[in-house]
C-alpha cells in the first residue's frame, strides 16, 4: 500500500534532465521507500489525480537496489 508520495523533482544527470518522485510502500508493516524516474513520474501522477486510489497492486520488477543521492 502506499502510505506516502514525496514532492516530484527535476535532476540532471550527463547533460540529461529527468524527473523523479519518491514513494513509500508498507506491506505488513515492512516500509520502504521506491524512486520512480521519468516516465513512470508520469504514470503515478496520472494515476493519483484519477482519484481512484482503491486497492492498489505495487508490483516491482528488475528494481536496482541502491542509494540515490
Amino acid at each position: 500500500m502506499f502510505t506516502a508520495v514525496g514532492v516530484e523533482k527535476t535532476y540532471e544527470r550527463n547533460g540529461t534532465q529527468s524527473k523523479m518522485v519518491v514513494v513509500e510502500l508498507d506491506n505488513d508493516g515492512y516500509k520502504f521507500k521506491c524512486t520512480l524516474f521519468g516516465s513512470y513520474v508520469d504514470i503515478l501522477n496520472s494515476y493519483l489525480a484519477s482519484g481512484e486510489t482503491e486497492n492498489v497492486v505495487v508490483v516491482i520488477l528488475l528494481a536496482k537496489v541502491k542509494i540515490f543521492q
